[in-house]
This record gives C-alpha cells, structure tokens and sequence, in this order.
C-alpha cells in the first residue's frame, strides 16, 4: 500500500544525484530514486514547497517535478493545527526550553505528517530527539505525535531505501514515542 509521506528539504539539499560521491548525498538521492521507484506519495504543504524550492539540488528539483508529473505530490488543503503546535511547543519547553526555536522550525514536517500518513524523511536528528523527548514526557503528545515514524537515509541501520521498497512499514522502532 503506498503512504503519503513528508520528506524535509534537508534531503532535497543533500541528494545531489547518481554521480555524486559523498556518504550522505549517496544515501539521500538513493532514498529518493527509491521512493520514486515505488507507489508513495510525497506530501506537500506551502512552507516545505518554499523550503525545497530555497534548498533543494538541482537533483531533487528535477526529482520533484517528476512527482507532480506523475500525480504523486499530495497536498492537504488543512494542515495547520494550532493546538498541536501549542502543545508541542509547550512539552518542548517543559523538557528542553532551549530547543523551542529549532524545534518551532520544522514543526510543519509534524503537522504534514498528522494529516497525512504519520511517515517523516529527514536528516534532522537534533530535531528528532527533541520530539522524541517531549513525547515521552507529555503522554497526551503520543496520540498525535507519538505514532509518527521518523527515519534518516544518511543513518546507515535505517536502510531508508529497502523501508520505501518494502512498503514503508510502521515499525516500532522508527516511531517517536520509542525513540
């Protein structure tokens, strides 16, 4: 069954094609070339559509516009949600008051995936840990935030790749609240 799942500019920077020949730019445009290979399809919100048309590599763009040509780019017509980002915000400040204004940043990568699939692509791992910390903290956060999976192409166990080619499961290890 192919999911909707939000892939942060990170990996539309990173990814810089099949010739390229650092670790991280390998693994992104391999997680990209698979997610093109199978049924998935790419969420997209306004803020992360500015943020991959800023950071993206020419790679990726052409990634992209392959996406929309294949109909494969989904965007939800409501996915902002102020309560969960205040309770969000709220937890993070709880637990890490000093990790508001990154984690304020890539918010939206969670609002995209509630109303999508629950799945994120992303290279931040800072941010990650930051969510993960708040879920386990704030037990009403894992009704919302805790199902998502976060996975990162560059960490070599993630086997980003294979996870797309094989469905994207949601394994428990890549969900937030297990962190």
């Amino acid at each position: 069954m192919p999911y909707r799942i939000v892939i942060d500019a990170s990996v539309a920077r990173a990814a810089g094609g099949p010739k390229r020949v650092h670790h991280d730019s390998i693994r992104c445009t391999e997680s990209l070339e698979a997610f093109r290979d199978t049924g998935h399809f790419l969420v997209m919100i306004p803020p992360l559509e500015k943020e991959w048309g800023k950071h993206s590599s020419r790679y990726a763009l052409q990634w992209l516009a392959l996406m929309y040509s294949r109909n494969r780019v989904f965007s939800p017509p409501e996915w902002e949600d102020p309560d969960l980002r205040r309770r969000v915000l709220q937890a993070v400040r709880d637990v890490e008051p000093e990790a508001v204004a990154k984690v304020r940043k890539d918010l939206h990568l969670i609002e995209a995936a509630t109303v999508s699939d629950k799945r994120v692509i992303s290279l931040n791992e800072s941010e990650r840990k930051h969510f993960c910390k708040a879920v386990q903290t704030h037990r009403k956060l894992l009704l919302d935030v805790g199902e998502i999976l976060w996975v990162n192409p560059v960490t070599e166990e993630e086997q980003v790749p294979q996870w797309l080619r094989e469905g994207a499961p949601a394994e428990p290890r890549r969900r937030l609240k297990e962190c």
